[in-house]
Parts: structure tokens; C-alpha cells; sequence
């Protein structure tokens, strides 16, 4: 059997084969996007109640993605469970993960560069993360059913338009009532 593994690889630092296999599942359209992990990289993703995963793009991505038990079929039944957000000028996706129970999940990513967007809207599976939830929240309220990233869509900033006193996608309200302020080119 194989044994030296660092003669097939074609890193700049060569990583051992454990090393390899504790990282996220990547598809070729994560290189093909640029496409970095910015969280610290680990399978399974080991958490208590919440942990946030992020991905780091050169140029401003779309995301989707699908929360699911290990033991179900693939569907997106516990998407409510994710709150997804670009943050760093929409160079990153942030995705808030609060499972309602404690157990396996697969966590998987779909993307595609904005400027693709116009020719075809298909969204690439670009990552698959094996995440285990080891104390969930009691009485956990989850979030509204959103397909795309919270905030301003693409169209916003198509129009040259940008919130003048709002930062991210969470409105924070006294009083049930907030003044958003746009401003335009």
C-alpha cells in the first residue's frame, strides 16, 4: 500500500494524509471560484449551541445552502436554522448555524460569482461540511425561511445605492421603528 503520500500532492506545504482527511469536502468549482475557508478547518465541525462557518471570494457570491441530519436524505427541512449574511464588502458569506437538536449534520454550500449570474443562474455545490452539534439549545426560535443571503440583494448595489446608517443585514429597532436612510449615485 501507498505510504508516501507527499510525492502526489501539489502543495507549497505538503500535509499528511490524516491532516487531509479532518478538512471539509470541496468540490472543483470551490477552486474554480476562489473560494477560501476562512473558519478553522476541521471535519467534523465540533460545536456547542451555534457555530459560525465562513467563506471568503475575491468578487461578490451568491449562496444557498442545505442543513440537514446525517440520517436524512438531503433537503434543506432545517435551512431556518441558518443565518446567512455577507459580510467585508460582500467578499464573505457568513453562515450562523444553531441545529435544533444535538446530533450529525451535513452543511452544504452552493455558490457562483455575481458577475455569472446574468448568463445562468445555476448555483455549483462548492463545499460539504460533516458538523456535530453536541449541546443544542433548550427552546430555540429559528430564523424566518430565506433562500438567499439576509441584506441587500446584488440589485442594490446595481443601482449604485448604499445604506447610509445601517451596517449589515440585522435592523435593530426601539420602539418597533427604524428610519433606514439610501443613498444613490
Amino acid at each position: 500500500m501507498e505510504r508516501n503520500y507527499s510525492r502526489w500532492q501539489l502543495l507549497d506545504k505538503q500535509i499528511k494524509l490524516d491532516e487531509f482527511n479532518a478538512l471539509p469536502k470541496v468540490t472543483p468549482f470551490f477552486f474554480e471560484y476562489n473560494l477560501r475557508i476562512r473558519s478553522r478547518p476541521q471535519n467534523p465541525v465540533v460545536f456547542r449551541v451555534q457555530t459560525e462557518l465562513k467563506i471568503a471570494a475575491h468578487k461578490p457570491t451568491r449562496y444557498k445552502y442545505k442543513l440537514y441530519s446525517v440520517e436524512d436524505r438531503e433537503n434543506g427541512t432545517l435551512n431556518n436554522h441558518v443565518f446567512c449574511q455577507l459580510k467585508e464588502d460582500r467578499l464573505l458569506g457568513s453562515f450562523a448555524i444553531s441545529p435544533p437538536t444535538e446530533g450529525l449534520y451535513y452543511f452544504k454550500v452552493y455558490a457562483r460569482p455575481e458577475w455569472q449570474m446574468y448568463e445562468d443562474t445555476t448555483l455549483k455545490n462548492v463545499a460539504i461540511f460533516l458538523l456535530e452539534c453536541v449541546k443544542a439549545k433548550k427552546h430555540i426560535n429559528p430564523y424566518p425561511l430565506h433562500d438567499v443571503p439576509w441584506g441587500p440583494a446584488q440589485s442594490f448595489y446595481d443601482f449604485k445605492m448604499k445604506l447610509v446608517n445601517q451596517m449589515g443585514p440585522v435592523i435593530v429597532t426601539w420602539g418597533g421603528k427604524r428610519k433606514l436612510v439610501i443613498e444613490t449615485a
